[in-house]
């Protein structure tokens, strides 16, 4: 209980009651506990102050003050044997300037190119057929012009979006997705922690908070609603209805559940772009024991890509029920048999 410690209890050059003693032990504990007659912080105002006071803001970090090791990013590879393939990159708009491993690729004639626009690149106009309801997509193409067995590799390191992933099935570290030609050949991979439809896709996964694994973003109460203008306007709203609810609304905050990280699945299924007909499109089974090793092979940096170009690791055909993106089969790997 709270007891008010009168200045006539406390008088110079005379003993401390025993009363005041107690009241000065329990005092502090009704005021945590909001006991009756005990004095209130008004507002939080003490708390609001230490949050405040410990923020980080954009005027509190000195210049340089981000360093390398301080972004969340990781690496991706896309590969390709042929002449001509429309690859995605696994950063999307957070990925930065991918780079080539030419080892093997000496005296060969390979091809890179970014898709900056389709007037220079008129030869490749075929591919967008299937890409025509999707913006924003990072794409690259490359080929391998001359040279049997040649394989290029265009590795890029981008900032993460919101970590872990799941399909239905578990937690994936890594996506591996292969173009298998009718004869059974691997013609272009995709290694990443993320898919595709990640960081390329209309979606905006991006967290600013995180807590108890679970990932959160601040936006406006109509984005929470509707999940983009887009879709508000797909409601029924105007345009300016729409910018009037952005300055109105009030800010509320959301988690980013897994189904808002795949809303995106169906419109970029895989990373190939349209790819040719007879050819199958595959997973490894993102949830295998096989497949987590990989991921500490790749994590280590070392070149998975380069592995099942290689042979050193198998492809099956067996689909595996396993929740999965449109279009795309899901199967095992194993090591190739070695002496």
């Amino acid at each position: 209980a709270w007891t008010t410690i009168t200045d006539g209890t406390l008088t110079a050059n005379k003993p401390i009651k025993q009363s005041s003693l107690r009241a000065m032990r329990d005092n502090p504990i009704a005021i945590t506990e909001k006991a009756a007659g005990a004095p209130v912080l008004a507002n939080n105002y003490v708390v609001e102050a230490m949050i405040a006071a410990l923020a980080v803001t954009e005027a509190k970090l000195g210049d340089g003050a981000v360093a390398q090791g301080k972004l969340k990013t990781a690496t991706g590879a896309v590969s390709t044997t042929t002449n001509n393939a429309l690859l995605t990159l696994p950063g999307g708009q957070y990925g930065f300037w991918p780079i080539y491993d030419d080892a093997s690729i000496s005296g060969s004639k390979v091809h890179a190119s970014m898709l900056v626009g389709i007037d220079t690149i008129n030869s490749l106009l075929s591919l967008f057929t299937a890409l025509d309801a999707v913006s924003g997509v990072a794409h690259i193409v490359l080929g391998v012009e001359a040279g049997p067995g040649i394989t290029i590799t265009a590795t890029q390191r981008y900032i993460q979006g919101c970590p872990p992933y799941d399909l239905g099935d578990g937690e994936i570290l890594l996506f591996v997705f292969a173009e298998i030609d009718p004869s059974g050949k691997i013609q272009s991979l995709y290694v990443a922690p993320e898919a595709p439809w990640h960081n390329n896709g209309p979606t905006d996964i991006r967290a600013e908070r995180r807590h108890a694994g679970k990932s959160y973003r601040s936006v406006a109460a109509l984005l929470a609603e509707y999940g983009s203008c887009k879709a508000a306007r797909a409601a029924g709203l105007t345009h300016a209805q729409i910018a009037d609810c952005l300055v109105t609304d009030p800010m509320v905050e959301v988690e980013i559940t897994q189904a808002i990280k795949n809303a995106d699945m169906p419109l970029i299924p895989h990373p190939f772009g349209r790819s040719p007909t007879g050819n199958t499109i595959v997973l490894l089974d993102p949830v295998s024991p096989f497949v987590e090793r990989l991921w500490r092979l790749h994590d280590a940096g070392e070149s998975v890509s380069k592995l099942i170009h290689a042979g050193e690791i198998l492809v099956d055909n067996t689909l595996l029920p396993r929740k999965g993106p449109p279009g795309v089969m899901c199967c095992g790997a194993r090591w190739k048999l070695t002496r």
